[in-house]
């Protein structure tokens, strides 16, 4: 079992120095924003890629970085 002094949870992954968790948000922001820019393509048509691609990517990038990071994928 792990000792509560020394940082180390009984169960589980020790916490993630802030510059993990920011680590880990930016490549969850690089995977989300390209995954969200391919599936907004792939379910736009001709005229409707030009805002939903960006607004794919844009949303792609917030979910990434809470999955990334171990939250929920969604904000709330």
């Amino acid at each position: 079992m792990g000792n509560a002094a020394n940082g180390y949870q009984a169960y589980g992954t020790p916490p993630l120095t802030p510059e993990q968790q920011a680590q880990r948000c930016n490549t969850g922001r690089l995977i989300g924003g390209l995954g969200g820019g391919a599936v907004a393509y792939a379910m736009s048509r001709d005229d409707g890629r030009a805002w939903a691609i960006p607004l794919g990517a844009l949303l792609g990038s917030q979910v990434g970085c809470n999955a990334a990071a171990g939250r929920g994928p969604l904000p709330w």
